[in-house]
Order: structure tokens, then sequence, then C-alpha cells
């Protein structure tokens, strides 16, 4: 046995000889049984033959039949059932049948040799034992502690031997034959190669040679071997052959290898298409050598501690063509001997370049040691050689690299080197990319790119494809991309780029970010650590959709792997509106000071702009431009009024924003705006004319109408921190008329000082708090304001004082209105509230300006509502915060006592109560002053609310009328009064009625009764005295009162019927009862006896025992239908018409003296007949009385009040009274019927 370092191939040669050997004596044997036997008794001797080879090879041989045929003439020894087993009976060859073809010539020659050779379904086992000894034909190749060496080139003693002894063979074949691996050591199933086929023919000086082996089913398909060698004499005593070899494996499952073979861990798949090596001899030596490889379904990985290993392709090719020196020395290298590792020139001299061919299919890598994310490529193909320097240093050669998939498509070509001072070594690429997708560009940058400019990368990109690129890496890989140490290398990509999104800065800043860029080409320059960008039109775009234009847009972004910069730069263009919501959305407003987070603005903006941020420290970023305006509108704040056509320029940078000499119209007149905008501690100024109209774009109201023309003014706007600030505004006010009462009217002439401050600072305790502070005409009016822009209630203020001639002090909630004045016209001021009360601000679109009025005090010289005229009225109120009821306390001297007023709300009607001590109404002052101050308000329709009113004393016209007591509420349409009384200790009133409102004014429709003991005496308390004296009985009436505010009775529609008795009418200062006096009178004188005695009775008036009477009254018109009176002296029946606006009159009356008992009682009978009118009175009078015809006078009575003219009315002659009275029977006879 030879020493563990022969090899292992060396060993199977030898044991190949010396199976040839065995069929070799085999042969012999049967020539010599030919030579000294004859032929046809051959198998008599196979025992002896048997037993000689036996011995000959220390194996035991065996044939179960040997015989020699002829072919084509030649004899051909065969052997059947050849086995060859040791001692122990282990079977190590069995061979179902040899056929030697014998050589005439060399048996002529007595020199038994074998010319052709075929051996037909052999089975050889080759073994590995328990111990790790490998064994073929119970020889041991090798132990397990053995290494084997590599062959060096020229050691090939084996090879010539076999080669000798093959020159002997014109052919020799192996068919059909089994070739087993027993591995007892690793326990594994056997592994057979089956089908084995062997060819070797000579030719002359040539050799062809061919082997095919077919492995398991589920391990692969076949392993082929094809040679032709030359023989080329000999070359140190040994056959030289010269040739082709090429050897193949076409399919291979490389994990069902596992139970023969260690597979490593990391390999989860792969299959072996086809693999194969070739080189060529030349003289013995083994020339260049090709590998070739094809895998798919390959899968490697590895989970280690920090990262995952993974490397998957569906399909790998690899072609290696290389030297046999190069091979030896590598195998050496892996294997770590000495001699491979000295490296010297000698050995530099040997080497030859390794040429290669790779190419993969979907290859997946995926190693944070090398590219900080995985790589999918659909296509890899690199073309180029491998190679060591003189120092043994690796060096490659990438002649032709083409790289594909969806994101990136590259030509490259360059080199690799070894460096021993690097990591990575170093690179000198160049090549083009075709296409590139730039959000994936950090994929295929290495991981040595610092992780600041990784990071950067990694989301830089939202969108953009970069075509026709060429590129450049030069230098240490370990330095990339240089820009660090730009001594190092250098690295460049210079192409254009198409539908760019540019994210320069992905962090947020508290909760906003820079907006993405976007452009649909440009210039796009990757430049060692700078980022150079150009293009002649981008666009920032905001989260609604509305872009910002970006002409002769360039960013740079510079010093990515450390301290990552951004610069913008660009003439911005876009409406005003979406500049601000730019401001508002992202961390410009941070620079600026969130100055314009809470304008508004239209037109469009033209923008030259400069952006710097420093992406690590975001807050140090600068910003300059400046915004160029024409014809543009602006609005600063919700606040405040709109700038509207505004022309300049307002350069700003992060500190500031300056207004130069910005022209507009506000405030509906022109302005110029100069100095500082939004920055603490800076002030702009303003000079120009508001007019009436203007201000209605800061209160839009209807009483804002009452403010006419125009005026100049200076305003100062002062900048505080956090966005607040200060504004104070000055004006004469000279050009302004203001139609209002009293101290606020103003002619357009005269000047009124007016002082407006809008503090954000007046509250130190509450940062929320914004007060409006107005001062008209030094103080004499003032108002002060409230707002919290915290608070969220509907009003735009939430308090507020309003002072007239008094100090305006805050209430704690709510409006306080306090104020002197020489006339307070209550409804003047209803109407300019209603016409203030809806006001809206532009800030304030869903609710009022001015919060809710909680408070009023007032003093007024004359106090108006209704009409009614109160002097030095004193006037509080506090609304109740809970349910909105206002309390009032009213003093003067007409009025004293509470009113309580519940607004309407949702189901409740509104409702006043009013509790007097003392009630006068109409008062008729002859007070001149007051007078004079008076003015006529316009008719208002009146809504009344639900009404409770109660007076201890009530006064009417300055007369008392007693009690009062009042109640009424809205009723189908209209206004129900129920009840209206009034009591004194001479009578009460008692009524009922309904007001309506038609054409604007407000109508009472009454019901009334009057009930009186003493009739004199009530209408001494109405400023009636001396009309009547006594008197009992009651009055039932109707009225109709056109306008309840007008308290002129000469508007009255009145029906009214009365019943009195037992009274006296005084003559003193009565028109009526002088004329009722002439007319007794001037009956009485008729009556010579009597006229003189009974004519002094009525020198104090008339005296009466009943009286009844009917009029009706429209308006100053009266017609009296039927008026009687009864009395001891004389009975007068009357009727007619008067005025009591010219007082004249129309009557016709008739007057009777009262002087028998027997007329009296006809008289009495008569009077109280219901039949109406004086001719009717006559009729019946005369035709019961005919002889009272002398005493009966019928009068006239036309004239005035004060002047009557009574004249004599001839009395109905007795034919006119027959007639009459036949009418009447008939009349009666018809209703009858």
């Amino acid at each position: 046995m030879r020493t563990a370092s022969v090899s292992v191939a060396r060993k199977f040669f030898r044991y190949c000889l010396i199976v040839f050997s065995v069929l070799l004596i085999l042969s012999s044997a049967v020539l010599l049984g030919v030579r000294y036997f004859v032929l046809p008794n051959v198998n008599q001797w196979r025992p002896q033959i048997q037993d000689y080879i036996s011995q000959t090879l220390d194996l035991e041989v065996s044939t179960a039949n040997l015989s020699i045929g002829w072919r084509q003439g030649s004899p051909v020894l065969t052997l059947q059932d050849v086995a060859i087993n040791n001692e122990a009976a282990t079977e190590y060859l069995k061979i179902k049948s040899v056929s030697a073809g014998i050589n005439w010539q060399n048996l002529l020659r007595l020199r038994p040799f074998l010319s052709e050779i075929s051996i037909e379904q052999a089975a050889l086992n080759i073994r590995r034992d328990a111990n790790g000894h490998i064994r073929l034909l119970g020889q041991k190749l090798t132990g397990p502690t053995e290494t084997p060496s590599p062959v060096k080139p020229g050691d090939d003693s084996e090879l010539s031997s076999l080669a000798a002894w093959l020159g002997t063979l014109t052919s020799l074949s192996l068919n059909n034959a089994d070739l087993i691996w027993l591995d007892e050591q690793r326990q594994a199933p056997p592994l057979g190669l089956s089908g084995v086929t062997f060819a070797a023919t000579r030719h002359n000086s040539s050799f062809d040679i061919s082997f095919f082996a077919q492995l398991p089913e589920q391990l692969g398909k076949a392993v082929t071997l094809q040679a032709r060698l030359e023989s080329e004499g000999v070359v140190e005593n040994k056959p030289a052959l010269s040739g082709l070899v090429h050897s193949g494996l076409t399919g291979l499952s490389l994990l069902e290898l596992e139970p023969w073979l260690t597979i490593p861990d990391q390999l989860k798949s792969g299959y072996v298409n086809q693999a194969s090596i070739s080189f060529g001899l030349k003289k013995n030596e083994i020339a260049d050598v090709v590998l070739e490889t094809e895998l798919r379904s390959f899968r490697a990985e590895d989970h280690l501690k920090r990262h995952d290993f993974i490397v998957s392709a569906d399909l790998l090719k690899l072609t290696l063509n290389t030297g046999f020196h190069n091979i030896h020395e590598e195998i050496g290298r892996l294997l770590g001997k000495d001699e491979t590792q000295k490296g010297g020139a000698a050995n530099a001299e040997e080497r030859t370049p390794w040429n290669f061919s790779f190419t993969a299919n979907q290859l997946f890598y995926n190693d944070k040691t090398s590219f900080n994310e995985s790589v999918s490529l659909d296509v890899v193909h690199l073309q180029g050689f491998f190679q060591r320097d003189t120092n043994a240093y690796p060096f490659v050669m990438i002649e032709q690299g083409t790289i594909k998939n969806e994101d990136i498509s590259v030509d490259v070509k360059g080199s690799w080197v070894f460096d021993p001072n690097s990591d990575n070594g170093i690179v000198d690429l160049q090549g083009e990319l075709h296409l590139l997708s730039l959000p994936h560009l950090y994929r295929y940058l290495p991981n040595v790119i610092d992780d600041e400019a990784l990071g950067w990368l990694t989301h830089a990109f939202k969108n953009g494809l970069l075509k026709n690129a060429p590129f450049r890496v030069k230098g240490v890989i370990d330095h990339f991309p240089f820009g660090q140490s730009t001594q190092s290398g250098d690295f460049q990509i210079r192409g254009v780029y198409q539908d760019l999104a540019l994210d320069y800065h992905q962090e947020m800043i508290r909760d906003r970010k820079w907006p993405v860029v976007y452009s649909a080409n440009g210039q796009f320059d990757f430049h060692r650590d700078v980022i150079d960008l150009k293009s002649e039109h981008a666009y920032f775009e905001n989260h609604e959709g509305h872009k910002i234009d970006l002409k002769d847009f360039t960013a740079t972004v510079s010093s990515i792997e450390k301290g990552t910069e951004v610069a913008l730069q660009a003439n911005s263009s876009a409406d005003a509106s979406t500049y601000l919501s730019f401001a508002k959305t992202t961390p410009l407003g941070y620079l600026i000071g969130n100055t314009l987070d809470r304008a508004s603005a239209s037109g469009s903006w033209l923008i030259p702009l400069k952006l710097f941020i420093p992406v690590n420290h975001a807050d140090d970023a600068k910003v300059s431009g400046t915004i160029i305006v024409d014809n543009a509108d602006f609005q600063f704040d919700p606040e405040y009024p709109w700038l509207r056509n505004m022309k300049g320029a307002l350069p700003f940078d992060e500190t500031v924003l300056q207004a130069q000499k910005l022209e507009g119209v506000f405030l509906g007149g022109p302005v110029v705006l100069e100095g500082n905008i939004g920055s603490a501690g800076k002030t702009l100024s303003m000079k120009g004319a508001f007019s009436g109209p203007g201000l209605k774009e800061v209160l839009s109201v209807k009483g804002m109408d009452r403010i006419k023309g125009q005026a100049t003014y200076e305003a100062r706007i002062d900048f505080l921190e956090k966005g607040r600030i200060n504004v104070e505004v000055n004006s004469g006010l000279k050009g302004i008329s203001l139609d209002f009462p009293n101290e606020l009217a103003k002619k357009t002439g005269e000047t009124k000082p007016l002082n407006v401050r809008w503090l954000s600072d007046a509250r130190k305790n509450n940062p929320n708090a914004r007060v409006l502070e107005l001062d008209l005409d030094k103080g004499k009016i003032k108002a002060v304001f409230e707002r919290n822009i915290a608070s969220k209630t509907k009003n735009f203020f939430s308090k507020g004082a309003i002072g007239v001639a008094t100090p305006a002090v805050f209430p704690e909630s709510g409006l306080k209105i306090a104020g002197k004045s020489g006339l307070l016209d209550v409804q003047q001021w209803l109407d300019i509230v209603d016409e203030f009360e809806s006001g809206k601000t532009t800030a304030a679109e869903t609710g009022p300006v001015f919060p809710d009025v909680s408070a009023l005090e007032f003093e007024a010289d004359v106090f108006q509502y209704l009409k009614q005229n109160i002097a030095n009225m004193k006037i509080s109120g506090t609304k109740n915060s809970q349910n909105a009821a206002w309390n009032f306390r009213m003093d003067s001297d007409e009025v004293q006592g509470t009113v309580n007023w519940q607004p309407a709300q949702a189901r409740r009607e509104e409702s006043v109560t009013g509790r007097f001590d003392y009630l006068k109404l109409n008062n008729e002052s002859s007070d001149e002053k007051i007078l004079g101050q008076v003015k006529e308000s316009p008719d208002k329709v009146l809504n009344l609310p639900r009404l409770d009113i109660r007076a201890k004393q009530f006064f009417l016209a300055d007369q008392e009328l007693g009690s009062l007591e009042l109640k009424g509420q809205s009723k189908q349409g209209g206004w129900e009064v129920n009840p209206l009384g009034l009591a004194n200790s001479a009578g009460s009133l008692y009524a009922t009625g309904l007001l309506t409102t038609k054409n604007k004014s407000t109508g009472l429709d009454l019901n009334l009764n009057l009930n009186f003991l003493d009739l004199g005496k009530l209408l001494s308390v109405l400023d009636l005295k001396d009309i009547i004296n006594g008197g009992q009985g009651h009055i039932n009436a109707t009225l109709h009162w056109p306008d309840i505010i007008d308290l002129d009775l000469h508007h009255l529609t009145v029906s009214l019927d009365a019943q009195i008795g037992k009274g006296q009418l005084l003559s003193i200062d009565s028109k009526l009862v002088k004329a009722l006096e002439l007319l007794a009178l001037q009956s009485i004188t008729r009556i010579p006896d009597f006229g003189s005695t009974l004519g002094n009775s009525f020198k104090n008036g008339v005296s009466f025992d009943n009286i009844r009477a009917k009029l009706e009254m429209d308006k100053s018109a009266v017609h009296v239908s039927d008026f009687r009176l009864s009395g001891p002296a004389v009975a007068i029946v009357a009727n007619g018409k008067t005025n009591i606006k010219n007082e004249t009159l129309d009557f016709q009356a008739v007057a009777i003296p009262n002087l028998d008992v027997s007329g009296a009682a006809v008289l009495t009978g008569v009077i109280v007949n219901p039949v109406v009118g004086v001719g009717a009175f006559l009729s019946q009078w005369l035709l019961q009385a005919p002889l009272q015809r002398s005493l009966t006078a019928h009068y006239s009575v036309r004239g005035t009040w004060s002047e009557p003219i009574i004249n004599d009315v001839a009395l109905p002659t007795e034919e006119e009274l027959k007639a009459d009275k036949a009418a009447q029977k008939i009349e009666r006879l018809y209703r009858g019927n």
C-alpha cells in the first residue's frame, strides 16, 4: 500500500490497472489453453485457470463458463458470470460476460494477447467503511485522516501506464454496467450509477474515449465524458498523449446529495441544469481548462446576528476559461498549502487570466454589508477576466457588463483591484445609465456611503426617471461617494430626468413639512456628495392640489454625507391664496413668525424665492424673496379689512416682511403702507383715507349707511410676540357725516377727533384677550370691547361697554351701555340698534359682532317713547343671564316703578310686567326747553308682547284717573286687551278690546263700560269740573282708535250709550249746559205768568231726573241720534250733529215745560219711549197730550258751541199728526201680519 500522500486519482488508476491485468491474465490463460490444449476442451481446464488467476491476484476469482468462439475468422474468448471476492466472500466485482478477441498473429508468435475486450453488465462496488477508509476491490484507497494532494502538472505515471496498456488494444468497451457507492460511515443508502457505458477505440496512433452514467432519478440525469487523444511518441520514457477531454453533467439536484455529501446549511435550493469541464492535453500536459455551469432555482441564505444574507436566482450561468496552473494554484490556496502562497515572480509569470462570463436571470441579493436594501435584478451579464498581480492580489476587469430590471438599465465596464489598505478595494468603473428610477437610486449605491446620506437618498426622490446618464466611479470604495475625501476618488452621474418629485426634507417640523418639488423634466448631476437639479419649470403642490409654479428652478443638495443642506431657488408664481396656504402648512410660516397664518388674499403673486434648509437643523433654515403684486387683494387677518388693488413689492426673509410704499385701497379710500410686517418689535405705518361705504367692510350692517363721506387717517401697527399686534388709528373725521342722535351726530365739515386702538397685550394675565377701544370727541363718547380668541362664543366680542358723556366700564359679561343725554328718543335708538344688531364682520361669518346688551344706565332730560315725553328720566336695567329677562328701574317726575321684560323664547312669548307707583302719560308740560327738544319719530308698527301693567296712580294728560290695570296678549293675528281697568272713588272703567296692525299702525277696538256713583266727581278727576253735579249711572261705549301711538281725539271713532240719573248740569263754563238752559228758558218764556219766576230756576244750571243719550263719533264728527233729558222743570229731546274740532252745531230740539201733574205723567211716559228722533217724539207727544201743544217748543239749533243760534220751528199740524198716526197703524198692521 502506498502512503497517504498518494492521490486518490493515482490509486484509482492503479486499481483500474489491476482490473485490466486480471482481464489480461484471463485472456492469456485462454491463449495458453489454446496453445497447449485443444480448443474444444478449453472449459475442462476452467478450475485450473481460476486457481491460477486467484493465486496471481491474491483474490478469489471465479467464472461459470469459459469458451472460445469465432468472429470473422478470429478466435473470441468468452467468460460467463465472472466474480471477484475476498476471503470474507464479499463480492467486489461481478461481470455477466467478458469477451476478448485474440490476435492470430500474436497467437502464432506464442504471445497470447488480447486485441478487443467487451464487458457486459458489470457491477463494481466502491465502499467507505465505518472507519472512513475508501476501498476498491479490497484495496484501501485513502484513510479518514488522509488529505489528498493536488495533482501537479506532469505527475501522470498512472495515466501513462494506462495509456500504454490501452495502446495494445484495438478496442475496449463496457456496456450496461452499474457503479455502486457504499458509505458505511454515514450509513447512507447505496448510491448507484446505472447504465454505465465506456468505450475506448484505437485508430492507429489515436484513441477515442467515451463514458456515460445515469444518475438516480431523484438525484439528476447523467454524467458523460468524451476524449480524443493522439499518441505523440515518448516523453521521458512515457507515452506522450495530446488531445481534448470534455466531461459533462446534466441535471443534478444539489440538496438530494445530502445523504452522501455534507451540504452547507446556507444552501436552500438549487438544480444544476448542466455543468462541464473541458481541457486539452499536450504531451501529457493539461493545457487551458474551460468550466461551464448552469443552475436554476438557486437560493442560499444565512441568518447572521446583525443582518440576513440572501442570494437567489431563477437562472445562473458561469463560464471560466483559464490555465490548469491557475486552478492548481487556487486549489492550493483554498487548501492552505504553503507552496501555493509564495506568489513570487516565478508564479506570476505562469499565471494567466481567468476569463469569465456570468449571466443571472431574476437575481435577488440581500446583504446589508453591501447594499442598504435588497437588490432584485431581471438580467445581469458580466464578461471579463480575473487575475492576480505579482503580489498575488486579485484584479477584476469587466470588459462588458449589462444590468437590467424595472428600475435600472445600465451598461458598465471597468476594473476592481484589491487594496490591502481598504476593506472594499479600488474601482474604476464607467458606463451609461440608460434608465434609472430615482426613487430607487439608493438601492444601487454601496453601503459604504454614510448613513446620513443614505437615509436622505432613501426618501428624497418620490418619483423620477433618469435617462441617458453617463457615470463614472473611480477610487477607494470605502470613501464613496468621495465628498469627504476628494483625494480618494471621484463619482458622478449626469443626465436628463423626467417626472421628478423631490422630497428634499423628509422630517416633520412641529407638525409641518416642506413640500415636494415636482418637475416634468430637467438636468440631473450627482457629483460626489452634491446633487444639482435644474429645470426651466417646476412646481410645488399643496394638499388641495393647488400649484406654485417655479420657473428657472435650481436645487442643490450638498454635503449629503455629513450635514446635508438643501438650497432651492426659482422665480415662483401662483394665486395669492396658494402662497398663503403654502405659508400656513409648511415650515415657511415658522420662519416668518406665522405672520401670514390668518391672512387671506386674491390675485396673482410673483415671488423670486430662495430657500436654504440644513436638513438636520431645520430650525436654522433661511428664506428670502420679494412678493411682487399688481392689482391684488390682501387681508392680513380675518378680523381686519381687505387691502384691495394692491401694487408694489414686499421683500422678506426669515426675520421680516417689509412693505415698501405699498399702495392700494383700504376701507374705501387710498392708502400707502410702509414698514415691517409680522416680526416682533417691528412697526407698519399706514396713511390714507376711509369712506362710509368702506367701513362696511369692517361691519356690514344697515346702520353703517348712517356714516357718509370720506376722511383721512393715520394708523400704526405694532407687531408683538406670537403673531399678536397692536393697532392705533387717528382721524379728525373731517369730511365724514354721522347720522346719529344728539352727541353722536356730526356734520361733514365738522372735526371730531377719533382715536381707535386694537390691543393684543391689554390683559397681561390673558394672552388670548384682544381689546378694541374707541374715543370720539376727546372722551365725550367712549367704547371698549373685548374679544377672547380662544373662546367659542358666537359673538365676535365677548363683552363691551359704551359710555356717552360718562365712563365706559366693563360689565362681567355682555354689553353695558351708559349715557347722559338731553333727549333720549327710545324708538330712534331701537331703530339704530336693529340696524346694527345683525352685524357680522368678515371674521364672524356665523355670528353677530357685538355681545348681547346686559346692562343699561341712562339719564335724559327728555325720555321719549311712543310720543310720550318724560322729563328727567333715570333708567337702569340688568339682564338675567339664566333666562335672558330684563329688570328695569325707572325714576322721573312722571314715572316711578319697575318693569320686567322677558324676551320671546322657543315656547314662551315675549312678556312685559310693570309695577308702578305712579304713571303719567301724555304730559302737556309747558316747559319750552323740553318741548323744543321733542322731535317727531316715524310711525312704527307695534309688535306688542304679553302685558301685565299695574299702576297705583295713573295720570293721563296730567289728570289722575286712579289705579290702572292693563293685561293683554297676542291672539288671532292681533293683540287682545283683557282687561283695561281704571278705578277711583267716583267710579270705575272696565274694557276689553283688540289691537291689530295695519298699514304700519296699530289700532285699538275697545268695548268699555263706565259705572259711576257721582258723575260730577268723576269728571272732575278728568279736569272737567263744574259740568255736572251728582249723577249716577253708566255709559257703554265702543271705541276704534286707529293708532294708539297718536293720542289725538280727532282720530277716534266712538259709539256711546249713556244713562244718567239724579243730577244737575251746571252752567258755569259749560257751553253745552248753556245751550240747554237757553232752550229751556225760551220754552218757559212762552208762559207769561211763569216766565220770570221759572226763569230764575235755571240760574245755576239744569236739574234732571234722568238723561238718556246715544251718539256716534267718527273722527271729529259727532252724530247724536237721541238725547232726552227729563227734569223737574223741563223736558228736552234733541238729535243732530256737531264737530268737536270746529265746534259747529246742527241740532233739532224740543223743549216742554213740566207744569202740571197730568201733563208731567204723560210727558214721562213719552220721553222714556224708545222711539228715536225729534219728529217721532213730537207726533207721540202731541197726539197723547194735545192740550200741551201751546207749551211745546220746537227749535233749530245752529251756530257754534260758544254762540249757538236758536230758531223756532213750526209744530206739525193736526192733519200731519193724523196722517202720521194712520201711517203708524198701517205699519203695525203690516208688521203684525
